[in-house]
């Protein structure tokens, strides 16, 4: 009705869950590209496609507008489920999951810590009063300590905070790939899986806290489960394994200000200072003029400290590759009649200085800035023809598919941002590059 409404980008209420009509699903008709998995159906339509995540969005997007299985976990049940965009009834083996092995996670509600004593010093102190809910701060984390007590999902909302739901998804995608026969014959097949409790365990802890280096611990041996089980199911010239990240995260402010750095995590006191000048602009201004009301608060704001940079909807969509990076990165990022920002339903995006973060996360910490700690993220191919090194090029999250799509010989379309990188491609010897490497490779035989 010509208004705004806040959504969560694939969650369709005209594709309920599978078996249960009343419970919102998810589908890709949001999506306005073809991906990886819609290519590879083109080229080879007997190829299968699995998407396992903890959530709606990644098992989604991951799959694109692909015939695919996606399943996602779904705490408010305690399983995962799926949508009938994608199936009308569950296979036999995932009901059998869901009934057999997720309820084995129900039978310890303590979240223990599992980092060796030697390396728990890579974290920050095991209490801080920016973690968690700000009362539990240190280990161990349990249920019963928890803010879930009294919502419907109880201790499944809980548990989905927790490592433990990674290894429920990579258990969840062998068993799924197994099941249906990826990799059983000369079709190459897509199993994408998306391991969402690092994002989680870091909004709510931060990065440097010691759940979230417990975290990455236990996800290290889930994908050590992985690769041994990839190796022993189709052999390491079976398969090509590419893991990268969709984002990076802000260091927690109070450890940036502790370290002799700049830090601010805005209170709803604090922003009153951006709240001041909306009130003068409009006074100056006057509210008749819509166009000029946005003009005007897109060149006041950068009056505010913790404030940057303003852009109206109208300068944005004129950019040119020779504005300045930032404007160009939040030009991309702008799409017509999807805003994203906090005064966006107003025409405008802005950006906020570094290590700020907004009044919305009183505690823990976020991501979504231009900045290198949210965009830098690994760039890692292993398996059939990939030879060992490291390259120093620069690399995008953009060139994952195209990498992947010719690895598979698959065709392309023709206005990609991103580019395939061929493997081997400048690569140097391990332990010859000294710096963070942007593309790393990792030994195997040629494929068959």
């Amino acid at each position: 009705a010509g208004g705004w409404e806040q959504v969560d980008n694939v969650l369709d209420p005209t594709s309920p869950l599978v078996d249960n009509p009343a419970y919102r699903g998810a589908s890709p008709d949001v999506l306005e590209r073809t991906g990886l998995a819609d290519w590879l159906q083109a080229a080879h339509p007997a190829a299968r496609v699995v998407s396992v995540s903890a959530k709606p969005r990644a098992a989604v997007l991951m799959a694109a507008h692909s015939r695919a299985q996606a399943y996602w976990f779904e705490a408010g049940l305690g399983r995962f489920a799926s949508s009938v965009h994608y199936m009308d009834a569950y296979p036999a083996w995932f009901q059998e999951f869901n009934r057999e092995v997720v309820p084995l996670f129900a039978a310890d509600s303590i979240w223990e810590l599992a980092v060796p004593e030697e390396f728990r010093s890579l974290a920050w102190r095991d209490s801080a009063y920016w973690e968690g809910d700000g009362v539990h701060t240190a280990f161990p984390h349990t249920f019963l300590d928890s803010e879930y007590l009294a919502s419907q999902g109880a201790f499944w909302e809980w548990w989905a905070g927790t490592p433990e739901l990674d290894q429920a998804t990579r258990l969840l995608a062998q068993t799924a790939a197994e099941a249906e026969g990826l990799g059983a014959d000369t079709v190459p097949d897509l199993l994408a899986i998306s391991f969402s409790q690092t994002d989680r365990v870091g909004h709510a802890y931060g990065p440097r806290s010691l759940e979230q280096l417990d975290n990455l611990y236990r996800l290290d041996q889930e994908l050590g489960e992985l690769l041994a089980w990839l190796d022993g199911t189709v052999g390491p010239d079976g398969y090509v394994l590419l893991l990268t990240a969709d984002h990076g995260i802000m260091d927690s402010p109070e450890i940036t200000v502790a370290e002799g750095g700049w830090g601010l995590r805005i209170t709803r006191d604090s922003a009153m200072a951006l709240q001041q000048v909306v009130n003068q602009v409009a006074r100056e201004v006057g509210m008749s003029d819509p166009v000029a009301l946005t003009r005007g608060l897109a060149e006041a704001m950068p009056r505010v400290s913790w404030i940057e940079q303003a852009w109206t909807f109208a300068d944005l969509a004129e950019i040119e590759v020779a504005a300045d990076s930032f404007t160009v990165m939040q030009a991309r990022s702008t799409f017509p009649g999807r805003p994203t920002g906090l005064l966006a339903r107003q025409g405008l995006e802005f950006r906020f200085a570094q290590n700020t973060l907004l009044w919305a996360y009183p505690r823990g910490s976020t991501h979504g800035s231009p900045y290198y700690y949210d965009r830098l993220v690994p760039f890692i191919l292993h398996g059939a023809g990939i030879p060992a090194g490291v390259s120093p090029q620069s690399v995008s999250v953009n060139d994952v598919a195209p990498t992947l799509a010719a690895l598979l010989g698959l065709d392309l379309p023709g206005d990609l941002d991103g580019v395939a990188r061929r493997a081997g491609e400048g690569l140097e010897a391990p332990g010859e590059v000294s710096s963070s490497p942007a593309f790393e490779g990792s030994g195997s035989p040629p494929p068959r």
